[in-house]
């Protein structure tokens, strides 16, 4: 290694102490937060076009499409996690109730309702709840292993995080969710102290995703784990 590439570990690491510190401890006070908002921006863009084609081009299911908005309305303008799992008092439908029904929006309903659940606290009901999701659309299902993952994590079991994280990272190669989840993977183990694991995936993200916005912050994690340390000790 060069002196100049020393230099800039050195750096780096400075102004990772310094800057990430915050992110670190946010990450252990709820990583199930980290990426709701995307999460929920992919079932609404993804959750629309099932609607469009299931729903409006098949009349019958009108009332079902009506019913879903409804809940996704508590779920996402007005942040009611609550109300859009168990309904409201003017009769409306929550997510408990559409995802036990055989209409061709039961699976968007599921998975909407993990997504309630996970940012209302109900950690063991998203996992159940999300276990039982079944998509062939490969950016919902990598982001439910996702949720499962940060679930799991909330729960305080690292290891199944892991284990869903990397389930996720891997079910599709694409710039959107791959270097997102190959974060929260490394950040797990980080968290586990396996810092040698951790580093060979914020080295191969680096590497296959040169573009991808989390390039920056796992180079800076990179250079923490190098030199032995991990934020997510100094924050302990």
């Amino acid at each position: 290694m060069s002196e100049q590439e020393i230099e800039f570990e050195e750096i780096e690491t400075g102004e990772v102490e310094h800057n990430l510190f915050d992110q670190g401890e946010e990450f252990l006070k709820g990583p199930g937060k980290f990426v709701l908002i995307a999460i929920v921006g992919v079932a609404v863009l993804i959750g629309g076009y099932y609607m469009y084609n299931k729903f409006v081009v098949t009349p019958k299911n009108v009332k079902s499409a009506e019913s879903l908005y409804m809940a996704e309305h508590y779920l996402l303008d007005n942040e009611d996690y609550a109300t859009s799992i168990n309904g409201d008092a003017n009769g409306a439908k929550g997510f408990e109730s559409l995802a036990k029904n055989s209409y061709a929006g039961g699976e968007i309903a599921k998975y909407d309702l993990g997504v309630a659940y996970l940012n209302n606290g109900q950690f063991k009901e998203a996992i159940k709840t999300l276990k039982e999701v079944s998509f062939k659309d490969d950016i919902l299902s990598t982001e439910t292993y996702g949720m499962i993952g940060d679930a799991y994590l909330e729960l305080g079991d690292a290891s199944e995080a892991l284990s869903y994280y990397t389930k996720a990272y891997k079910n599709r190669d694409n710039v959107l969710t791959t270097p997102l989840f190959m974060m929260k993977a490394a950040q797990t183990l980080e968290i586990s102290s396996k810092l040698d694991e951790a580093a060979k995936i914020y080295e191969s993200l680096i590497e296959k995703y040169p573009y991808a916005k989390e390039k920056n912050d796992a180079e800076k994690y990179l250079a923490l784990v190098k030199n032995g340390k991990s934020i997510y000790n100094l924050v302990k």
